[in-house]
């Protein structure tokens, strides 16, 4: 019987081979007692045993050969998910290390930096950040290794070919041999941003819009209240001067003069009625003589109609500290709260105070009445709550300041309203 050769040329150590071979040891030791036998001549029985050995041999080598087409077909199987989760997944893949080198990226990695995979192993992924966005990279990276928490970050990329995306980086800490390393998740979100943009832009103009449409009822109510003054307000004037320049003509005795009494009381009627309406669509005390006039003005209109609500004042602040635009939106707000504190509130004493400190101005309202849920009153619809609170807040927004409004059942009400000194 013919002995196995080792391949020519083949240099080993028989004790390595042994331990990182087992079943090659084991041929071994079969063929040396293979070669014992071919030099002696071999029973039936023996014969049979060899050849029941060598058949067991062949199988258990067939058995082992299928295991390891079976490994290698679960191992290709195995790539085959690594390259669809990792190569073919929808937003970009990096591994970097801790001084930002690209040790591994994918293919939409590749893609999103316009750059060929085997480009982008062994350089830099900072080359690839906008320039005015390189200390939120820096600093990404910095928190990340040294806290070892995730970290997010939105900055502008610039590919390899000079285009730009807005992209949202998402980093972790791993370890890889033994060393720290940062898996990076890269999206573009360029339309996210546009639509960001988009959005801002329309609010800003609403917000203009909205600032134009306060003006233009301003507006519209100055000249109203001009043309109830010049026009019908006039009118009514020049009847009751004649009614009662015709009275004072009358000669044929009192019951004929005192026909005219009724007219002229209607007529001082009608002309009280427009003084007001005028007062109420325009005073013309804040373009006369400024804001703190007219709430001077306002305080002692409010206190004649009730007489109940007892009224502190506190100003500190000079009429020129307050810029023309600002007097109507103070006086408005000023307007409307105490409106509501008359309407609603059951109130017998308010605060109020207008202030200049640190270079603001602050109007802060104050009642002692019933108070009410703010939140829910806020997130009520129709025209009096557009024109209520929901006014106020917007009346001093647009005008470059804030209003906030605390309020609890039976405790009172507060409404704040700030403005910078110089009007934004």
């Amino acid at each position: 019987m013919n002995s196995f050769e080792p391949e020519s040329g083949r240099k080993s150590n028989p004790d390595a081979l042994h331990e990182t071979h087992p079943l090659r040891a084991r041929a071994e030791e079969k063929l040396k007692s293979l070669e014992a036998l071919d030099a002696k001549t071999l029973s039936l029985e023996e014969a049979h045993e060899l050849l029941h050995e060598l058949r067991v041999h062949h199988i258990e080598l067939e058995m082992q050969n299928e295991e390891l087409r079976g490994a290698q077909a679960a191992l290709d199987l195995s790539r085959a998910h690594y390259f669809a989760l990792y190569d073919l997944a929808p937003i970009g893949y990096c591994t970097l290390s801790p001084n930002g080198m690209i040790l591994h990226a994918n293919l939409t990695a590749s893609t999103l930096l316009d750059a060929p995979r085997g480009a982008l192993v062994k350089s830099r992924l900072s080359r690839f950040i906008h320039k005015e966005d390189q200390d939120i990279y820096y600093l990404h990276l910095r928190n990340l290794f040294e806290s070892g928490r995730r970290q997010v970050c939105e900055l502008r990329v610039v590919t390899k070919n000079g285009g730009s995306f807005w992209a949202r980086i998402e980093s972790i800490v791993n370890r890889e041999e033994d060393a720290p390393v940062c898996r990076m998740v890269l999206s573009d979100i360029t339309e996210r941003k546009l639509a960001e943009n988009a959005l801002i832009q329309n609010e800003r103009k609403l917000r203009d819009l909205s600032a134009k449409l306060l003006s233009a009822q301003e507006e519209e109510r100055k000249r109203i209240a001009a043309e109830l003054h010049d026009s019908l307000g006039s009118s009514l004037t020049a009847i009751k001067m004649g009614i009662e320049n015709a009275r004072a003509r009358v000669d044929r005795g009192k019951s004929s003069a005192e026909l005219l009494d009724p007219p002229l009381a209607w007529t001082q009627l009608a002309i009280d009625e427009v003084r007001r309406l005028m007062a109420e669509l325009r005073p013309p005390v804040i373009d006369d003589m400024g804001a703190i006039a007219a709430l001077q003005w306002f305080f002692r209109q409010f206190r004649t109609t009730y007489p109940g609500i007892r009224i502190e004042v506190e100003i500190d602040i000079e009429e020129r500290d307050i810029h023309e635009n600002l007097r109507i939106v103070i006086f408005r707000i000023a307007q409307e709260a105490f409106h509501n504190i008359a309407k609603h509130s059951r109130a017998n004493r308010v605060g109020i105070s207008l202030l200049k400190r640190n270079d603001t101005i602050t109007l802060e309202i104050e009642d002692n009445g019933a108070g009410f849920d703010v939140a829910a009153a806020l997130l009520k619809t129709g025209g009096e709550q557009r024109f209520g609170l929901a006014g106020m807040k917007e009346r001093a927004e647009l005008s470059g300041g804030y209003l906030t409004i605390s309020s609890n059942p039976r405790k009172g009400t507060m409404v704040r309203a700030q403005w910078p000194l110089t009007p934004v």
